[in-house]
């Protein structure tokens, strides 16, 4: 292959990438790509699929690694992880709330 044919190939495959599959989530932590609306707007539903995806957790393997975690544990889990963002998650309070009673099936 020459460099045009792969160069082509990469962009062919980006756009398919791109029109296909999940997106990753912002960096900023603050849910503002959630279908254009701000984490306030959001539904509980929306916000709990939110913080999965600012976690990069969107399939259900990942999502089963918070089985068994106390909301605490789940909020300090958060705080953690969001200190490792350029912009840390906001919310953490009840993003923890929404995620343990989604994990408990109490929402």
């Amino acid at each position: 292959m020459t460099f045009v044919t792969v160069f082509i190939f990469r962009q062919d495959y980006n756009m398919y990438i791109n029109k296909n599959k999940w997106q990753p989530a912002p960096k900023s932590g603050k849910g503002e790509k959630m279908n254009g609306k701000s984490f306030e707007e959001m539904n509980k539903f929306e916000k709990v699929f939110d913080t999965f995806e600012k976690c990069n957790n969107t399939s259900d393997e990942d999502q089963v690694l918070w089985d068994g975690m106390t909301k605490e544990q789940i909020e300090e889990t958060l705080r953690k992880y969001s200190e490792c963002l350029s912009e840390p998650m906001d919310h953490i309070e009840e993003r923890a709330e929404l995620l343990y009673e989604y994990l408990s099936d109490e929402l």
